[in-house]
Protein backbone atom coordinates (compact mmCIF):
# COMPACT_ATOMS: atom_id res chain seq x y z
CA UNK A 1 0.00 0.00 0.00
CA UNK A 2 1.29 3.13 -1.15
CA UNK A 3 0.31 6.94 0.14
CA UNK A 4 -0.16 8.87 -3.08
CA UNK A 5 -0.07 12.52 -3.78
CA UNK A 6 -3.14 14.11 -4.66
CA UNK A 7 -3.37 17.17 -7.45
CA UNK A 8 -4.23 19.97 -4.67
CA UNK A 9 -0.92 21.89 -5.71
CA UNK A 10 -0.25 25.32 -5.30
CA UNK A 11 2.71 26.35 -7.98
CA UNK A 12 3.30 29.63 -5.92
CA UNK A 13 5.22 28.23 -3.72
CA UNK A 14 8.03 27.33 -6.85
CA UNK A 15 7.46 30.32 -8.20
CA UNK A 16 7.98 32.75 -5.85
CA UNK A 17 10.03 32.38 -2.41
CA UNK A 18 10.10 36.06 -0.80
CA UNK A 19 10.10 37.77 2.39
CA UNK A 20 11.33 40.57 1.57
CA UNK A 21 7.95 42.34 1.16
CA UNK A 22 6.76 41.40 4.55
CA UNK A 23 6.92 43.76 7.48
CA UNK A 24 8.49 42.50 10.71
CA UNK A 25 9.37 38.95 9.01
CA UNK A 26 13.29 39.20 10.23
CA UNK A 27 12.12 39.91 14.07
CA UNK A 28 9.29 36.83 13.78
CA UNK A 29 12.35 34.89 12.61
CA UNK A 30 14.47 35.78 15.52
CA UNK A 31 11.33 35.39 17.93
CA UNK A 32 11.83 31.74 16.67
CA UNK A 33 15.17 30.89 17.16
CA UNK A 34 15.61 32.71 20.20
CA UNK A 35 12.25 31.45 22.12
CA UNK A 36 12.62 28.01 20.76
CA UNK A 37 16.61 27.13 20.59
CA UNK A 38 15.76 26.41 16.81
CA UNK A 39 17.24 27.20 13.30
CA UNK A 40 14.41 28.91 11.93
CA UNK A 41 13.60 29.79 8.27
CA UNK A 42 10.57 31.61 6.93
CA UNK A 43 9.62 31.58 3.57
CA UNK A 44 6.42 32.92 1.51
CA UNK A 45 4.23 32.89 -1.48
CA UNK A 46 1.35 34.57 -2.82
CA UNK A 47 -2.00 33.32 -3.37
CA UNK A 48 -4.77 33.84 -5.74
CA UNK A 49 -6.68 36.20 -3.32
CA UNK A 50 -3.15 38.13 -2.66
CA UNK A 51 -2.47 36.83 0.95
CA UNK A 52 1.12 35.58 2.08
CA UNK A 53 1.33 31.90 3.00
CA UNK A 54 4.16 31.18 4.94
CA UNK A 55 6.13 27.83 5.23
CA UNK A 56 7.88 27.84 8.57
CA UNK A 57 11.25 25.27 8.96
CA UNK A 58 11.92 25.04 13.04
CA UNK A 59 15.30 22.89 12.76
CA UNK A 60 16.09 21.60 16.51
CA UNK A 61 19.41 20.04 16.95
CA UNK A 62 17.73 18.27 19.61
CA UNK A 63 16.30 14.82 20.55
CA UNK A 64 12.67 15.03 21.26
CA UNK A 65 12.51 14.43 24.66
CA UNK A 66 15.03 16.92 25.00
CA UNK A 67 13.00 19.42 23.44
CA UNK A 68 9.57 18.42 25.54
CA UNK A 69 11.74 19.47 28.68
CA UNK A 70 14.10 21.61 27.87
CA UNK A 71 12.59 24.67 25.28
CA UNK A 72 9.55 27.17 26.11
CA UNK A 73 8.09 25.78 22.77
CA UNK A 74 6.97 22.67 25.27
CA UNK A 75 5.95 24.52 28.57
CA UNK A 76 3.72 20.84 29.65
CA UNK A 77 1.19 21.41 32.69
CA UNK A 78 -0.71 18.95 33.96
CA UNK A 79 -4.44 19.21 33.65
CA UNK A 80 -5.72 16.94 36.19
CA UNK A 81 -9.49 16.72 34.99
CA UNK A 82 -8.26 15.62 31.33
CA UNK A 83 -5.18 13.87 32.44
CA UNK A 84 -3.01 15.32 29.67
CA UNK A 85 -0.36 17.86 28.99
CA UNK A 86 -1.57 20.96 28.21
CA UNK A 87 0.68 23.06 25.30
CA UNK A 88 1.50 26.29 25.37
CA UNK A 89 2.85 28.32 22.39
CA UNK A 90 2.35 31.98 23.57
CA UNK A 91 5.95 33.27 22.38
CA UNK A 92 5.06 32.09 18.88
CA UNK A 93 1.03 32.64 18.51
CA UNK A 94 2.11 36.43 19.97
CA UNK A 95 4.99 36.89 17.29
CA UNK A 96 2.37 35.68 14.68
CA UNK A 97 -0.24 38.13 15.61
CA UNK A 98 2.38 40.69 15.79
CA UNK A 99 3.28 39.75 12.32
CA UNK A 100 0.13 39.78 11.26
CA UNK A 101 -0.83 43.52 12.48
CA UNK A 102 2.33 44.91 10.95
CA UNK A 103 0.94 43.98 7.41
CA UNK A 104 -2.08 44.58 5.13
CA UNK A 105 -2.04 41.53 2.91
CA UNK A 106 -3.82 38.50 5.33
CA UNK A 107 -0.93 36.44 6.43
CA UNK A 108 -1.43 32.38 7.25
CA UNK A 109 0.79 29.40 7.72
CA UNK A 110 0.53 26.91 4.78
CA UNK A 111 2.97 24.60 5.80
CA UNK A 112 4.72 24.12 9.33
CA UNK A 113 8.01 21.98 9.05
CA UNK A 114 9.43 20.41 12.95
CA UNK A 115 12.74 19.12 12.32
CA UNK A 116 14.23 17.08 14.74
CA UNK A 117 17.54 14.91 14.89
CA UNK A 118 15.82 11.71 14.15
CA UNK A 119 12.23 12.38 13.03
CA UNK A 120 10.43 15.66 11.54
CA UNK A 121 6.82 16.33 11.33
CA UNK A 122 5.50 18.33 8.57
CA UNK A 123 2.26 19.96 9.37
CA UNK A 124 -0.29 21.35 6.11
CA UNK A 125 -2.95 24.02 6.30
CA UNK A 126 -6.50 22.36 5.44
CA UNK A 127 -8.49 25.40 6.05
CA UNK A 128 -8.15 29.13 7.27
CA UNK A 129 -5.23 30.10 9.61
CA UNK A 130 -5.84 26.22 10.48
CA UNK A 131 -2.09 25.71 12.21
CA UNK A 132 -2.27 28.69 14.64
CA UNK A 133 -5.96 27.37 15.46
CA UNK A 134 -4.67 23.98 15.71
CA UNK A 135 -0.89 23.94 16.41
CA UNK A 136 -1.07 23.64 20.28
CA UNK A 137 -3.44 20.48 19.80
CA UNK A 138 -1.53 18.88 17.28
CA UNK A 139 1.61 18.53 19.54
CA UNK A 140 -0.47 17.53 22.30
CA UNK A 141 -1.06 14.62 19.31
CA UNK A 142 2.32 14.94 18.39
CA UNK A 143 3.99 13.97 22.52
CA UNK A 144 1.35 11.25 22.64
CA UNK A 145 1.99 9.53 19.92
CA UNK A 146 5.55 9.66 19.33
CA UNK A 147 7.02 7.61 21.96
CA UNK A 148 4.16 5.22 20.93
CA UNK A 149 5.57 4.72 17.21
CA UNK A 150 8.49 2.31 18.28
CA UNK A 151 6.60 0.26 20.29
CA UNK A 152 3.86 -0.08 17.71
CA UNK A 153 6.58 -0.25 14.57
CA UNK A 154 9.99 -1.41 16.38
CA UNK A 155 11.26 1.74 15.04
CA UNK A 156 10.62 5.52 14.47
CA UNK A 157 9.76 6.84 11.45
CA UNK A 158 11.87 9.34 10.15
CA UNK A 159 9.20 12.01 8.79
CA UNK A 160 5.30 12.35 10.06
CA UNK A 161 3.43 13.71 7.49
CA UNK A 162 0.22 16.03 8.99
CA UNK A 163 -2.76 14.80 7.89
CA UNK A 164 -2.97 12.52 5.53
CA UNK A 165 -6.93 12.42 4.15
CA UNK A 166 -9.84 10.54 2.14
CA UNK A 167 -11.80 11.79 -1.06
CA UNK A 168 -14.08 13.53 0.63
CA UNK A 169 -11.72 15.21 3.18
CA UNK A 170 -9.60 16.76 0.26
CA UNK A 171 -13.00 17.79 -1.62
CA UNK A 172 -13.64 20.00 1.47
CA UNK A 173 -9.83 21.44 1.98
CA UNK A 174 -10.10 22.68 -2.07
CA UNK A 175 -13.34 24.01 -0.70
CA UNK A 176 -11.84 25.77 2.73
CA UNK A 177 -14.62 23.25 4.25
CA UNK A 178 -12.24 21.12 6.35
CA UNK A 179 -12.45 20.55 9.98
CA UNK A 180 -10.08 20.95 12.85
CA UNK A 181 -10.68 16.82 13.73
CA UNK A 182 -9.36 16.08 10.11
CA UNK A 183 -6.19 16.70 12.04
CA UNK A 184 -6.39 14.00 14.53
CA UNK A 185 -7.86 10.79 12.09
CA UNK A 186 -4.77 10.07 9.69
CA UNK A 187 -1.12 10.62 9.55
CA UNK A 188 1.87 9.56 7.27
CA UNK A 189 4.19 7.79 8.37
CA UNK A 190 7.39 7.24 6.90
CA UNK A 191 9.97 4.37 7.99
CA UNK A 192 13.61 3.63 6.21
CA UNK A 193 12.47 -0.13 6.29
CA UNK A 194 9.54 0.70 4.53
CA UNK A 195 9.28 1.84 0.48
CA UNK A 196 6.09 3.52 0.67
CA UNK A 197 4.73 5.78 3.52
CA UNK A 198 2.27 3.71 6.03
CA UNK A 199 -1.06 5.35 6.90
CA UNK A 200 -1.55 5.53 11.23
CA UNK A 201 -5.05 5.53 12.83
CA UNK A 202 -4.55 8.03 15.28
CA UNK A 203 -7.49 6.92 17.01
CA UNK A 204 -6.82 2.89 17.38
CA UNK A 205 -2.96 3.43 17.22
CA UNK A 206 -2.66 0.83 14.08
CA UNK A 207 -1.85 0.81 10.19
CA UNK A 208 -4.91 0.63 7.89
CA UNK A 209 -4.99 -0.14 4.62
CA UNK A 210 -7.34 2.64 3.02
CA UNK A 211 -6.07 4.80 -0.28
CA UNK A 212 -5.63 8.09 1.51
CA UNK A 213 -4.05 11.16 0.20
CA UNK A 214 -1.21 13.67 1.14
CA UNK A 215 -2.11 17.22 0.37
CA UNK A 216 0.66 18.61 -1.96
CA UNK A 217 1.75 22.07 -2.51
Amino acid sequence: MSLRKNVYTNSFRFNSDNTTDITGITLFKQVLEREYFCNANVSSYSSNDNSINLVIEMDFNFEFIEILYTISMYKCKENKTENRNIIKLTAFNNALEELKQKNDQTIDIEELNIYMNKCSYIIHKIYSQSIPDQIESILEKIISHHTYFPLLFKELPYEVFIPVLEENQLTEVKKGLAKKDDYFKFWGLYFLSENDAIIYNLEHKEIIKNDLFLLSH
